[in-house]
């Protein structure tokens, strides 16, 4: 039955939404997914396999192609993928590889696919999905409750932990107890640690109890052996406090159990959480005060509750955080517009991790990750979201400063060779797409070498501090000048035609040659201007000042010379020939001095 025009619309636009879900479902997993025909040269990529590789949207590379996006010493494991024969809808393992992304950043993927094949038994399609796992999240929330959670973290935990009777018997024990023992629930719970414990290590064991409930510790810490179902042994690290009533009896034990078989020459320190043992919400609060970073629970943009260390990072006490709403008081005036949205992006999102700028009670900003994730009660129920907050200030200083160097010239502060490849770059595409010329200058101190010798390396460090200086004060603020190696300087010219880039050089030599330098006298500059008339690359336009640099110093140094590239519809063979416009030959502009 044909669509009339309505369902066709209908349908298709949910095919459009399907497909935004998709794109956004891997964009938030940095899981990309590609398909291959058989019958077809190259393969489907979707944008986030793309992003993930460092390619344009679209991009669609053939099988030899894929292989040479591969780290070198991985790609046997991705041809592996492509001469191994797949059939039916049969998966082969995962594997997991390194990629090399265009700017030469190496990246690890994960890498899954499966196969399908026609009836007569021949491979017809590939697909897969790779998944960038560079940045795993190394940090997990530490409790995700704050009211009734007790149980939730009891049950989950991944070490064993019980509830014990001032007699011994066991009163409650999670799943990872009962696996570390090997006794199941019904039956550990109808015995004693008393029944389990290695006989050399009973004594020692029930020392420490009679210590505790006499009031001379409050809590202790040991290895001990158990006894499992198996009647085997096994090592463990045991860690005991003890709860007390609302009148301050006891009450019972709170046990930690973890099974140190076999790493024991290794051993791991526990964290040990001081459990209050009067309510189930004493224990969840022991568990999130324990934590280093902030915490605080959201109930329908409310805080419900906070631990000391978000207190000790906002500055703000839990009586005055507990019971406000959005924007809360740690929220900087200026960016309470953008918090309300990424808060409300939370919430739809049902948690993630995301970056903020926090506010001090004191007014201090400061940038915090945040993590919020659902929290649940024992019955399945969401009943929030569990926030820590952590402070990255010093992180994100570091990092800014370690790409502040990655782009600046460490001893003038000049921006550096990758930045101006960049600009050139970016002013080259600029000028094809809407006209216009470009001139790039390069510069070089005169008989450099010699102020080195003379005067030492120290004093000649100095000179070129100096001379960057001086160049600095001539460079217009939409001018890029770097420094490109020992003595030699790059200045890029957006938009200058041949008269105002030759003036630009001459300036620049003058700036240098009109005032003797401290330690090294008097210097001078050779300068070579390249002039981009029309659509062009940024490499041909530095060659192009090289070569007229090169011209500089043959004709005798502190000079300059300018060569212009030739238009699109001129003889390539005149190339070198090729003169400035209303200038008779090359521009040769006399010595300063």
């Amino acid at each position: 039955m044909a669509l009339d025009g309505g369902d066709r619309s209908s349908l298709e636009a949910d095919l459009r939404d399907r497909e935004r879900q998709l794109e956004d479902a891997q964009a938030l997993a940095h899981v990309g997914s590609w398909r291959w025909d058989v019958s077809q040269p190259t393969a489907v990529w979707s944008d986030e396999l793309c992003r993930i590789f460092g390619r344009p949207k679209g991009f669609s590379p053939t099988w030899e192609q894929f292989v040479e996006l591969a780290h070198p010493d991985d790609r046997a494991i991705v041809e592996a993928q492509i001469s191994t024969g797949i059939g039916g809808n049969s998966f082969r393992p995962s594997d997991s590889y390194r990629i090399v992304r265009p700017d030469g950043e190496v990246r690890h993927v994960h890498s899954s696919r499966s196969g399908r094949c026609n009836p007569q038994g021949e491979l017809t399609q590939l697909s897969g999905t790779i998944q960038d796992i560079t940045h795993q999240r190394t940090a997990e929330i530490a409790q995700r409750e704050a009211q009734a959670l007790f149980e939730t973290a009891f049950s989950q935990a991944t070490i064993g932990m019980a509830l014990v009777g001032l007699d011994g018997r066991w009163l409650k024990v999670n799943a990872a107890l009962c696996e570390i023992t090997g006794w199941p629930e019904a039956e550990l719970l109808a015995r004693s640690f008393q029944d389990i414990t290695h006989p050399d290590d009973l004594d020692a064991d029930l020392a420490q109890v009679e210590l505790l409930l006499a009031g001379g510790s409050t809590g202790y810490r040991m290895e001990k052996r158990y006894i499992t179902r198996a009647g085997s042994e096994i090592w463990a690290m045991l860690s005991v406090s003890l709860a007390r009533d609302a009148s301050g009896q006891p009450r019972h034990f709170i046990s930690q159990i973890q099974d140190i078989g076999g790493r024991k020459r290794d051993e791991q320190r526990l964290q040990v959480a001081e459990l209050e043992a009067r309510t189930q919400r004493d224990h969840a609060q022991a568990i999130i005060s324990a934590m280093h970073e902030g915490y605080a629970l959201t109930v329908d943009g409310e805080i419900k509750a906070v631990n000391e260390a978000l207190c000790t990072l906002t500055g703000f006490s839990e009586q005055e955080l507990v019971g406000m709403r959005v924007p809360f008081p740690f929220w900087p005036p200026e960016q309470r517009s953008e918090n309300m949205q990424l808060s409300q992006q939370i919430v739809e999102s049902q948690g993630g991790t995301f970056e903020a700028t926090l506010m001090r009670r004191n007014g201090e900003r400061f940038v915090a990750e945040i993590t919020a994730e659902l929290a649940f009660d024992p019955a399945g129920e969401s009943i929030g979201l569990v926030n820590t907050v952590r402070d990255i200030s010093v992180q994100r200083l570091q990092q800014q400063e370690l790409e502040r160097l990655a782009r600046t010239d460490s001893l003038t502060g000049l921006a550096n060779r990758y930045v101006l490849q960049e600009s050139l770059d970016r002013a080259a595409a600029h000028a094809r797409r809407h006209g216009g010329t470009l001139a790039l200058i390069l510069l070089d101190l005169d008989w450099f070498k010699q102020v080195n010798d003379l005067h030492g390396h120290p004093a000649g460090d100095s000179a070129l501090v100096e001379v960057a200086r001086r160049l600095a004060e001539t460079v217009r603020a939409d001018e890029v000048l770097a420094r490109v190696g020992g003595e030699e300087f790059a200045w890029l010219l957006p938009d200058a035609g041949a008269e105002e880039a030759v003036s630009a050089a001459d300036r620049a030599r003058r700036a240098i040659a009109e005032i003797p330098f401290a330690t090294a006298g008097q210097l001078t500059m050779s300068a070579g201007v390249g002039l981009m008339l029309g659509p062009g690359e940024g490499d041909e336009l530095y060659r192009l000042a090289d070569r007229a640099l090169y011209d500089a110093k043959q004709r005798g140094r502190n000079r300059t010379s300018c060569l212009t590239a030739p238009l699109p519809d001129q003889d390539q063979d005149n190339y070198a020939a090729d003169r400035l416009p209303d200038i008779d030959g090359e521009l040769e502009v006399s010595p300063v001095f």
